[in-house]
This record gives C-alpha cells, structure tokens and sequence, in this order.
C-alpha cells in the first residue's frame, strides 16, 4: 500500500481515538492552535486526511502531541513502535557505558555507521570493476566527548581500550591486523587532510556481527572516520572521501590490500553501484529500488561461519588476480578484457580436432 494512503488511515483513526470529528476544517483549527509557525490551509489538512501529502517532522510532532500518539507510529505505523524502543535502549545504554568509562558530565555525540551486504561483484573491486553493494539495518553506534589528554582513546564493547598518542600517528609494522593500526592510520589521513586532531574518548557498541561477511571492520572505519570528521575538520570531507581513508588506512597500517567496496557501501549508504574503473574517483551511483514497494526483502542468513583474521587468504586472492592481469600486461584484471578477447580466439583453433 502507498505510505500516503497508510498514513492517511492512521491520522483518520487517531483523530477519531482522541474524539475528533475526521474533517479537514477540524483538523486545520486544531492544529493551529498549537503550531507557531505559518498557519496550514484548509487544503493542506484536506491533503493529509486524504492521500494526498504527508507533513514534515516538525509538524507530524505538533500532530502527534495533539493526538497523543508516539510520532513515529503516526508516520510509520505500529511495526516501528519496538524497533524504535529498542534503538532508544541501545543509546541509552551506550551513554551509561560511555560515563562508566570515562566519567560523568560529559557533553557526548552519537554517531552510526551501517554493516553492508555485497549484492554483487566480489573482488572487482580491487580489480578496477564494478560492484552492486548495499547498507544493511545492522549497525556500530558510538558516542564520543573530548578530553584533555591529546589522546584518541576508544573502547569497542567487549574489547580492550585502544590508547592512541596523537603526536605519534607513524605506521607501526608490529600493530598490523590491529585494532590500534587502523585508527593510528584514520589520524594520520585526516592530519594529511588538514584536521587539528585534539583529545577525544570514544565509546563503540555494535550488532553487527565480527567475522559474518556483513563488514565490521568497515563498519568500524567509516565510524571513526565519521566521528574524525565531524570533530575536527573544517570543512567536512565527503561520504566517498571517508571510504577513501578507511581503506588506506586498512591498506597501509592495517597490513590488509582490500577493495573499497565495503567501506564506500557502508559510508554512502541505501544500494549503490560503484564503477572502480579510475579508483581514486570510483563513480559511485545511488539504485532506486524498495523492496517493501516490491513485496520484496533482502535477507541475510547467519552460516555460521567465521571469515575473521583471515587477511593472508584475501590477500592471496588480490595477489593471484594481480599476478594473471600482469600476464596479459595489465594492472587489473578489468583492463586486461581486450587481452583475453584476443587470447580467445587462438584457444579456440587449439582446441579444434585435426582434420
């Protein structure tokens, strides 16, 4: 059904539930008494009690204080009711761990970053091709407050803290597959861009799984990268920008030759198709699907299986694709397709019977 229509029904039935007459003159007169912005016409309130138009935030808010009815199940509907409880919960617990590790009355900000699902084209990526990928609704949430420390000290749920000295940010070979490697490396990218790093503490709780091909650990980049930015440089960096530093900083002090796949996917965010064809400017563009319009959802199931700690294996596919697109005397493996065209054809005649 159109979220026009629902939403529609919804406000019919508060409206009717708090004891109002469904009508748009009502609906006019009783928001203006309590909206202090510019008045809503009569055709504005016949709009929204009839599919046509849905109010912005700030007005959905003044309707549903009038109706009494929590805001987002006015917007979304009743199904939203415990996803936004337990959201609610998670924030709130990450701020009381976040004072019982660092203290009280800090003025804190919060911040998101999504796991991602890859839709397709596994290992194009590094190979100069181009890939579907997409955010999922699994996330690393985090709060953060500076301190005087001249210190980035950040403490993951479940993990140890990481201390990071922001007058050292040179690449550490004994740090690599380390934690403390990729966020020394996030700093020393953001200086290189102009940020005047100060002290800060920082407090990560995730739900996206380590190990399950959803990518934490691009999760985690794109989240200090996030936090990096908005504390510190002035004029902010874009979302491709801040894929662009977690993947050097994965590359060069995390000791990992990854793509950049899953971090422009959990940065960009929504589905997104990126052509790597110039890497230093993917072209990176947004799929207007929704799946719930489709009768449709993307699933991802849990196998199981645990693909951490495995950066030799990945690296040696990098390096065996690399080592075939040298063969046919190209940098990737996306730019040999002319060379394999030409092979196909002699292929072809070997393969023929005598005679």
């Amino acid at each position: 059904m159109d979220e026009k229509i629902e939403f529609t029904h919804r406000l019919r039935a508060a409206m009717v539930q708090a004891g109002y007459a469904v009508s748009p003159s009502v609906l006019e007169h009783e928001f203006n008494l309590r909206w202090y912005g510019q008045p809503i016409s009569n055709q504005a309130a016949w709009g929204w009690l009839n599919s046509r138009s849905i109010p912005k935030q700030d007005k959905l808010q003044v309707l549903a204080e009038w109706l009494k009815i929590e805001p987002e199940v006015l917007r979304f509907g009743e199904t939203v009711r415990k996803s936004v409880q337990e959201q609610r919960k998670r924030y709130t617990d990450l701020i009381d761990e976040f004072e019982k590790k660092y203290g009280t009355n800090r003025t804190v900000r919060l911040y998101s970053a999504p796991g991602r699902t890859e839709i397709g084209g596994n290992h194009t990526d590094h190979q100069h091709g181009r890939v579907l990928a997409g955010s999922v609704n699994i996330d690393m949430i985090a709060a953060a407050a500076p301190n005087d420390k001249n210190q980035l000290r950040v403490q993951s749920e479940g993990y140890d803290l990481c201390v990071i000295d922001l007058n050292d940010l040179e690449a550490r070979k004994e740090e690599e597959n380390t934690t403390t490697a990729l966020l020394r490396g996030e700093c020393a990218a953001f200086t290189q861009r102009g940020a005047k790093l100060a002290g800060l503490d920082v407090y990560i709780s995730s739900n996206v799984p380590k190990g399950s091909g959803v990518s934490s650990s691009a999760a985690f980049e794109v989240l200090i990268g996030v936090i990096l930015n908005d504390c510190f440089m002035t004029e902010k960096v874009s979302p491709i920008a801040i894929a662009q530093i977690g993947q050097w900083a994965e590359n060069v002090y995390f000791g990992k030759p990854c793509g950049l796949m899953d971090q422009m996917a959990s940065s960009v965010g929504n589905i997104i198709t990126i052509d790597f064809a110039d890497p230093a400017h993917p072209d990176v563009e947004p799929v207007q699907v929704d799946f719930s319009q489709a009768g449709l959802a993307l699933c991802i199931l849990d196998s199981g299986a645990d693909h951490a700690d495995l950066t030799d294996e990945y690296a040696a596919i990098t390096n065996e694709m690399g080592a075939v697109a040298a063969c046919l005397g190209h940098a990737a493996l996306c730019g040999a397709r002319l060379a394999l065209a030409e092979l196909r054809e002699p292929v072809q005649r070997a393969q023929r019977p005598l005679g």
